[in-house]
């Protein structure tokens, strides 16, 4: 699959990745609406990097998710570190964006970031019935 950029400065880019087989899911955390962000692109799961890792981030990840209001955006302080690759960096969302990639972002997989850096999200209440 190729995916195309919409550069907006150096280095960052919207991504148009209709139709693409992208997932999104909380990993590891102590129920299904907390834990460390993985997205799956290109059929692999990986993370999503905590550098500007904010509120508004945290609220596009629980809304695509279903989950209850996000109180936390967590970042560097998971208790489990992700392995494999890094796919999302500097992800910047104004918060009404329908999923955490349609946010601004590094390009897919490039990243300045380990594992130690992995974002997350923590939200109050129960999962949405889909």
């Amino acid at each position: 699959m190729e995916v195309s950029c919409f550069f907006i400065i150096d280095l960052f880019c919207v991504p148009f990745t209709d139709g693409a087989d992208l997932s999104l899911r909380l990993a590891d955390g102590v129920n299904k609406c907390s834990g460390r962000l993985e997205v799956k692109f290109q059929g692999e799961w990986g993370t999503v990097c905590d550098d500007g890792w904010d509120s508004n981030d945290a609220a596009v990840a629980r809304q695509q998710l279903g989950c209850p209001t996000a109180i936390t955006a967590i970042g560097r302080v998971n208790a489990s570190e992700g392995t494999g690759n890094i796919w999302l960096d500097s992800v910047s969302c104004h918060g009404h964006e329908s999923a955490v990639w349609k946010c601004k972002h590094r390009e897919w997989g490039k990243h300045y970031c380990n594992h130690n850096e992995d974002a997350g999200v923590t939200c109050s209440g129960k999962l949405k019935q889909k």
